[in-house]
Parts: structure tokens; C-alpha cells; sequence
């Protein structure tokens, strides 16, 4: 018998509910191998392509839902809007500096490259920042955007704490979002989960004025109705409430925890909430996975907290505790936080946050030159990963990188092993244990690669480690709640802070170090060994790395 008539026969056998099956996924398959690999990496189509290949109706399906970073359409004219209203202002800020004083050579550099970049690139945060400050805070408007630090009045160039390899980095971090560096900032680096959060609550004890919080995850367990409580007795002695949790992140609180902060006198929303509209009102919503990932809380405009931790209790999860690295802030750089707080405020609200309740004058508080790096979806740059990449590429003598979720792109993942090789010391912390399977898998799959380069793999033991920070030398550290994957680069709204001089650094390396002896050091014999059958499963999730 031929083939063709083997075909034939194949066919005559079908009926024609299966043949119509069949000629969908083929169509299927033909039209998305034209559609998806339009605009996109090549591993980010290739991801897409296998999935569709594999269950052509299914993956069509999710494609629809998830394949394109879309932001609606309301949000993005909000934000012109804001711009708008603002970014003239800026603008007239920037040429009134410049012929007021003669700015050090980086102040000049950085009012070039700020002319340089796109107007998208200038965010609500960042607007906030540099033009919401008026006459009745002792801050001269737009003042933000010179190295002359806004927060003390200070002639004092900030750029002295840094080594002359990062000053690239400073003008990088300012050109992504155009917040500049500053100095007289004091920083406490918290890693006791529970002593966190009994901090933070005594700080929300002892505000006056505002207290505003931002949270991925906002539970509605002991740890989320203690910091609840407090805020709502807060409220109750005048102080004014405001709060943003996410509504997916968030999503199992809802319904307890907002009725309860609004019944309190507190002003709580949840971040891009969805529902059925995310797939027949594409133009009023934003894609249904990209979240406001930040941890942010700004007291009286005086002291803030960012890092990796959310209000959540640290075993929420069975068979798993989590540990997690918190910087506690006081200076200009708080500042900045709560810019980034207000222009999310202003995207979820459309109420514009500015005055002396807010955005304040503060006194130096320390030595330490920092700078905040926001990140997400609505920027035309993955800035995160623009720093990160930028950082490995400039280290000399020894990089450490702390990650619950290392996933990286192609850039990224070069960085990292050409600094292991050209002679970097270069360490990888990432937890033993799994909280999520396949994003374990996946990332699991770059060891071997990782192993042979050099890089020098800690699986830590005592707990799964949810701290997310990067030390470069003896002299540069970033802190925040940015994953090394392609959701916290390109989906996920995102905080970082850079901290510049040794002081930060070497309080970063005592706990680095604690990591390392609580670790077992893996070693590329060791990973060689391991059964076949785990070998296939993390290559295949390894496709999936962009969909993670």
C-alpha cells in the first residue's frame, strides 16, 4: 500500500467534527508562526510557538490573554495627561538651574541625556519628584533634577561617594527615570522577618501626619491584621491613611482587608483590578498579569521602607518559611520613594498628591549617596534589567547576586558569566527549596552553564530566601523587590534603590557572608550527576522561561 493512499485512507476515516479539529489547529499553527514572532524576541517566540504547536486552541487562548505587555488605553492617557500638565514645568526647571549656578560636570551630563530621552520615558513618579516641590516646603520647584540635592538645601556634589567606574551607572540610573543621585542618606538594612514588621508597626505608632503603603501582597493573617490595626489607629488620631495593595497579589484579602482600612477612615484601592473586561475591554484594561510587584511605605515623608518582603505572615505558604532583606531609610532618597508612590497613587486614583503634607523638606541623616530605580510596564525601558546588566559588566574584582528567582534574559545571563570569566568572583545565592515548580525548574536549567563559567552557586538551606539584592565590589549595592526574570524586567512594576560607597556594602557583605556558610557550595560534578529525568524536565521548562 502507498503512502498516498495510506493518507487517503486516513482521511475517509474521519468524521467531520474531527477533521474540522484538525484543520483549526493546522490554521492555527500556519497564522501564529506569521503573527507572533512580529516584534518580539526570538526566544520569547520561540516560547509562544512551542506552546501553540504543542495545543494549538489552548495556546491561542492564552496568547490572547498574555501574549502581548498590552497597557489600556485610560492609564496611558492618564499618564500623557500627567505629563502634560507637568513636564513644561520640568523643562523650565532644568534651563533655570542650568544658568543659576555652574553645575559639576554630571549634572551637566545628566541634563543633557534627560533632553535626549523620549517624553514617554518621563513617569508620573519621576514628574512627581522633580516638580511637585513648591515655596511653602523650602524646595525650590524641579529642584530634584540637578545633583544638588533637593532634601538639604546642599551645594555639596553627591558624586564624590561615587568610584569613577559608576558615575556611567548614576547617569544611567537618572537617564532611565530621572531621578537623580543623593547624598545624606542614613540606611538600616532589617533581616529578621517578624522584628520587620514589629519595626514598621512602631513607626506607623509614632507618625503624625501621612503614613502611605504600597504592597504586593497585603494578607489578611496575623501579620497583615497587626499592621492593619495600627494603621487604622493611625487614622483614628488623625493621621492621614493611604494604601495600595495588588489585586492579584493581594487578591485572597480583598474582601476582608480593604472594607476593613476604608471602615477605619483609611484610603485603600486596589492596583489594576480585573475581571471579564481584561478580555472584551482591551482598550480599558491592562493585560490581567502585569502587577504592581513595589514595597513601598513612606512615614510623614521622613522614613521608608522598601525591599523584598510583603505583609504577609513569613510561613504563608505550607512546608516553607520565607526570608527576606528590608532597607529602613531616612534622608532625600525617601523622597523619592514616595514619588514613586505618589505617581502610582495619582495612575490607580487620578488624584494628584503634592504640598508640604507630602513631599517634604528633610535634613540629612547620614553619608550614604543612593538613588531609586522604578521600573514596569508603563516605561518604554526595562530599566531594572538596563542597571543590572549594566553593574555585572563594571564589576572588577567581585559581584554577589541574591535572587528567589533567577530566570535571565540572554543579556543578562552573558554579563554574568563574562565577569566570571575575565577573573570576578561571582556568586549566585538562590534557595534549595521551591516555591513555585516550574520557575524552579526553569531556573535550575541555567546551573550547568553557570557552573562551567566560573560562577559560584550557594544553595541556601535554612529557609526559602526572598531577599533580592546585588552587591558589585566593595562600594556599589542594589536593594529592592526586582526578580532577576523577564516578569520583573518587563511586566512587573518594579523598586530598586542603588546605595553607592562602601558604608552599605560592607554591612551587605556580613549578611552575604551569613548566606554562604548557610549553604551548600554547588559544584559542577555534583549537578553533572543528577537523575536524567530532572536534566529533561528543567530543559523543558527552560522553553518556557518567558512565560514564567
Amino acid at each position: 500500500m502507498t503512502f498516498p493512499t495510506l493518507i487517503a485512507l486516513f482521511w475517509q476515516d474521519l468524521t467531520w467534527e474531527e477533521l474540522l479539529l484538525i484543520l483549526s489547529d493546522w490554521t492555527i499553527r500556519i497564522v501564529m508562526l506569521i503573527v507572533v514572532p512580529q516584534r518580539r524576541a526570538p526566544a520569547a517566540a520561540r516560547a509562544w510557538l512551542i506552546l501553540i504547536f504543542l495545543l494549538p486552541w489552548p495556546g491561542l487562548l492564552v496568547y490572547l490573554v498574555l501574549g502581548k505587555p498590552r497597557v489600556a488605553e485610560q492609564r496611558l492617557e492618564r499618564h500623557a495627561t500627567y505629563q502634560q500638565r507637568l513636564a513644561q514645568r520640568v523643562r523650565r526647571q532644568i534651563d533655570h538651574w542650568r544658568e543659576r549656578q555652574a553645575l559639576p560636570p554630571f549634572s551637566r551630563m545628566a541634563h543633557a541625556s534627560q533632553r535626549q530621552l523620549p517624553a514617554q520615558a518621563i513617569t508620573a513618579g519621576a514628574l512627581v519628584a522633580t516638580a511637585a516641590g513648591n515655596a511653602s516646603d523650602g524646595v525650590a520647584p524641579g529642584t530634584a533634577i540637578s545633583a544638588v540635592d533637593p532634601a538639604t538645601n546642599s551645594e555639596a556634589d553627591p558624586m564624590e561617594y561615587v568610584p569613577e567606574r559608576f558615575q556611567p551607572t548614576v547617569a544611567l540610573t537618572q537617564a532611565l527615570t530621572h531621578l537623580p543621585i543623593l547624598d545624606g542618606n542614613a540606611v538600616e538594612l532589617l533581616e529578621d522577618y517578624n522584628a520587620t514588621i514589629d519595626r514598621l508597626i512602631a513607626d506607623i505608632n509614632a507618625a503624625q501626619d501621612t503614613v502611605h503603603v504600597l504592597y504586593y501582597i497585603f494578607a489578611a493573617d496575623v501579620t497583615g491584621r497587626k499592621v492593619a490595626d495600627a494603621l487604622v489607629r493611625a487614622a483614628a488620631r488623625g493621621v492621614t491613611c493611604r494604601v495600595l495593595v495588588d489585586a492579584l497579589g493581594s487578591r485572597p484579602a480583598l474582601r476582608a482587608l480593604l472594607p476593613k482600612l476604608r471602615a477605619g477612615g483609611i484610603e485603600a484601592y486596589a492596583v489594576s483590578p480585573f475581571s471579564l473586561a481584561h478580555l472584551f475591554r482591551r482598550h480599558r484594561t491592562s493585560r490581567i498579569d502585569l502587577r504592581n510587584h513595589r514595597k513601598i511605605v513612606v512615614l510623614d515623608g521622613q522614613i521608608a521602607y522598601t525591599g523584598s518582603q510583603n505583609i504577609v505572615d513569613a510561613d504563608f505558604k505550607r512546608g516553607i518559611v520565607y526570608e527576606e532583606l528590608v532597607a529602613r531609610l531616612t534622608g532625600g532618597i525617601v523622597r523619592q520613594l514616595q514619588a514613586v508612590f505618589l505617581g502610582d497613587w495619582y495612575l490607580e486614583t487620578q488624584q494628584l498628591l503634592e504640598g508640604r503634607d507630602v513631599l517634604r523638606k528633610l535634613t540629612r541623616t547620614g553619608e550614604i549617596a543612593a538613588q531609586a530605580l522604578p521600573s514596569g510596564p508603563e516605561y518604554p525601558i526595562e530599566a531594572n534589567q538596563r542597571l543590572f546588566t549594566s553593574l555585572l559588566h563594571c564589576a572588577r574584582r567581585r559581584i554577589v547576586l541574591t535572587s528567589p528567582y533567577f530566570i535571565p534574559d540572554a543579556a543578562l545571563l552573558n554579563a554574568l558569566e563574562t565577569a566570571a570569566l575575565r577573573g570576578v568572583e561571582t556568586h549566585l545565592v538562590v534557595s534549595q527549596a521551591a516555591d513555585q515548580f516550574l520557575v524552579c525548574q526553569a531556573q535550575r536549567s541555567f546551573y550547568a552553564e553557570l557552573l562551567a563559567m566560573g560562577v559560584q552557586i550557594h544553595l541556601y538551606t535554612p529557609a526559602f530566601l526572598h531577599a533580592k539584592h546585588l552587591s558589585v565590589d566593595d562600594d556599589l549595592v542594589v536593594i529592592g523587590s526586582s526578580n532577576l526574570d523577564r516578569r520583573s524586567f518587563a511586566l512587573n512594576a518594579e523598586i530598586s534603590v542603588v546605595f553607592y560607597g562602601n558604608e552599605v556594602a560592607k554591612r551587605l557583605h556580613a549578611i552575604e557572608q551569613r548566606y554562604f556558610e548557610h549553604a551548600l557550595a554547588l559544584t559542577a560534578e555534583e549537578w553533572a550527576a543528577r537523575p536524567w529525568y530532572s536534566k529533561i524536565l528543567q530543559n523543558i521548562a527552560r522553553l518556557m522561561d518567558v512565560l514564567l
